[in-house]
């Protein structure tokens, strides 16, 4: 008898999973007047701002409440342990930060240090891990930053006195490229965040020199769009936006889940799939009742392994062993760091006919 072999294929429907914010949380006061323009302002540890009850940082400062700013030296403390000073640092009477800043992790880890002018990286900066190990160091002068060294959260380093790869994060954009004395140089794209074959602007350097870019709306020549350090880079900034929490006391924050995919898209997977156990199944020539489900795992290298869960024992390990020779993935992402998924190929026999679908579960957050 002659089978046929025909696919399906199954994605999950979201490729991004996000918090959804089911309700809008009504806060009850987040600052305190302490006479004068002095305030105490209460924050979630990502400096949204919160009531005091939820609080895990509090910020003794002066607030210019007319423009809503801060204005003068600041300073942050944890609110579980007041003499744990989180970030100091000063803001000009405009609002601007200037000076010296410094900042720490709850756990009272640094996490960086420098200085501020006109609202600006100044100097030196340096910015560390939670585990208080070194992540990045620059030199800033205004709008010009140089990369001086950089690191992994292995512990790798990546830039070393200004040269190597590296990529910037400027919310949902990569950039990415090669530094040579502390700036870009050769080719530099910017590309979406978990879609590297989409790419947005195209960027050429010559001895660090800017000679021309490409974008959606055509060739430039004016300047670089490059940004190597984002301003958000140090946390504290965001409470200058005085956003309010829209999360539930104490809530516990969603993780930005990404599922796995196929740079050349879930149609081609399927086929790369069906290249694999169309020879078996026509080969074998096996008839079977229940259907065959072969239980994948996509591991944080993007490789692909498989267990069978139902079926002829011969008959799956035969499956498995050319689906050993998948193609890699790109890994899921759990708040853009690689994270396990797994996905399931189930085929089925209907009237002489094989046909098979695959799907991806959703991820685990640990």
């Amino acid at each position: 008898m002659k089978f046929f072999f025909i696919t399906f294929c199954l994605t999950a429907l979201l490729s991004i999973n996000v918090s959804a914010q089911l309700q809008n949380v009504q806060r009850a006061g987040y600052s305190r007047a302490l006479g004068g323009d002095s305030v105490d302002v209460s924050f979630r540890q990502d400096y949204f701002l919160v009531e005091d009850s939820c609080a895990d940082i509090i910020r003794l400062c002066r607030f210019d409440r007319q423009e809503r700013r801060f204005i003068g030296s600041f300073k942050d403390v944890s609110k579980l342990n007041p003499e744990h000073v989180v970030a100091t640092g000063t803001y000009d009477e405009k609002g601007l930060k200037e000076g010296t800043f410094t900042s720490y992790y709850l756990n009272g880890k640094i996490q960086a240090r420098g200085k501020f002018k006109n609202n600006l990286f100044h100097d030196k900066w340096e910015f560390f891990y939670p585990t208080g190990e070194p992540k990045i160091v620059f030199v800033a002068n205004g709008s010009e930053v140089k990369i001086v060294n950089a690191w992994n959260e292995e512990g790798k380093k990546t830039i070393d006195n200004g040269h190597g790869d590296y990529e910037s994060v400027l919310g949902a954009i990569v950039w990415k490229g090669e530094l040579v004395g502390g700036t870009p140089d050769g080719k530099w794209t910017a590309i979406r965040m978990f879609h590297p074959e989409e790419v947005l602007v195209t960027e050429r350097f010559k001895l660090g020199e800017f000679q021309k870019g490409r974008n959606k709306g055509g060739e430039y020549t004016d300047s670089s769009r490059i940004v190597l350090v984002s301003p958000d880079l140090l946390p504290l900034v965001k409470a200058e936006n005085l956003w309010v929490s829209s999360d539930p006391c104490k809530a516990v924050p969603q993780k930005l889940m990404v599922n796995a995919r196929y740079g050349k898209g879930a149609e081609q997977f399927g086929e790369e799939i069906g290249n694999r156990l169309g020879p078996v199944l026509s080969r074998m020539n096996i008839s079977f009742n229940e259907p065959i489900e072969l239980q994948g795992k996509i591991l944080e290298n993007g490789r692909i392994i498989f267990d069978a869960q139902k079926g002829d024992s011969k008959l799956t390990s035969a499956l498995i062993s050319e689906l050993h020779s998948l193609p890699s993935l790109e890994p899921a992402r759990a708040d853009g760091r690689p994270a396990q998924q797994d996905m399931i190929i189930t085929i089925r026999l209907n009237s002489s006919v094989y046909i098979f679908s695959y799907r991806l579960l959703p991820i685990k957050a640990d």
